[in-house]
């Protein structure tokens, strides 16, 4: 990441290098998910910004419930979740898995939310999932 916001990616085989723009302020942490296939990227502008490496021309996933900068991100082992910390000492857990962010919805919605429900409260970044309830 860099002082101006922007992050930039190297490639390793031909090293070209992408400029990924979208953060106001510095980028303080990165972190690629195991799979390789998201970089999280968190910074002083207080948001959290989640690439999707195998379309790079899309927009990111802008996770922005953040009270201060955020000062560390770091996906977990099986990179369904995103861990965030701020500089105020919050940490958030982030879903990064569409599937297991539908089941967790599940458990506390006795129905498959609508599209706009959907939209509204989990975001339109997210893909909207056909949500089954188990009887």
């Amino acid at each position: 990441g860099c002082e101006n916001g922007a992050t930039q990616l190297v490639s390793v085989q031909d090293q070209k290098m992408q400029t990924l723009p979208g953060h106001q302020k510095r980028i303080n942490s990165v972190d690629f998910s195991p799979d390789g296939n998201l970089l999280a990227t968190g910074s002083s502008d207080k948001t959290i910004r989640l690439w999707n490496l195998q379309q790079l021309d899309a927009d990111p996933i802008v996770l922005s419930e953040h009270e201060s900068s955020i000062r560390s991100v770091a996906f977990t082992a099986t990179g369904d979740t995103l861990i965030a910390g701020t500089f105020g000492k919050d940490i958030m857990l982030w879903l990064t898995n569409t599937k297991k962010l539908a089941e967790a919805v599940q458990k506390h919605v006795p129905r498959n939310l609508t599209l706009e429900e959907w939209r509204e409260f989990v975001g339109s970044e997210s893909e909207y999932p056909y949500t089954k309830v188990k009887d």
